[in-house]
């Protein structure tokens, strides 16, 4: 069985409810995993306390150009879908916007010059603990400044 417990806003009771039914299914003798899926600010383990298991980081690929090795043709800017590349080709500038990129890699399969290099930057961390002999906590967990959580809540579930 799966439960989801969603909401849109703050404070309505969302972690109440999940750590109660939790809580109750696992006295229950229930194997039950109870995942925290709000990575901007997760809080589950604050009433749920868990050993520690396993902590993977999360990282998303961010591309960066060598201008050395870049012809300003603009296929890169031209193939992202997310406007994550200022290009102004009569100035030959060209920036990566990293708050804006998906690591989807559009870019780098546009160069044919080797221009683009994709480095890993960590935006995130999984965290799963075992409560009691069968169930488990999993935390999805977003580093401070990064936008968007996606990625994060992904691995998580």
């Amino acid at each position: 069985m799966k439960i989801a417990i969603a909401s849109g806003k703050g404070g309505t009771g969302k972690t109440f409810v999940s750590t109660n039914l939790f809580w109750t299914a696992q006295h229950s003798g229930m194997p039950t995993t109870l995942i925290d899926c709000d990575a901007e600010e997760p809080n589950v383990s604050e009433f749920l306390n868990g050993e520690e298991q396993l902590v993977e980081h999360i990282f998303q690929n961010v591309p960066h150009i060598n201008v050395e090795a870049c012809i300003f043709c603009g296929k890169c800017a031209e193939y992202c879908n997310y406007n994550a590349i200022l290009f102004l080709q009569e100035n030959r500038f060209i920036k990566v916007l990293p708050d804006l990129c998906h690591d989807c890699g559009a870019c780098s399969y546009a160069c044919e010059y080797g221009a683009i290099i994709e480095q890993e930057k960590t935006i995130g961390t999984v965290k799963i603990s075992l409560v009691g002999n069968s169930s488990h906590i999993i935390e999805s967990r977003l580093e401070v400044g990064e936008h968007s959580p996606v990625s994060v809540i992904k691995k998580a579930i």
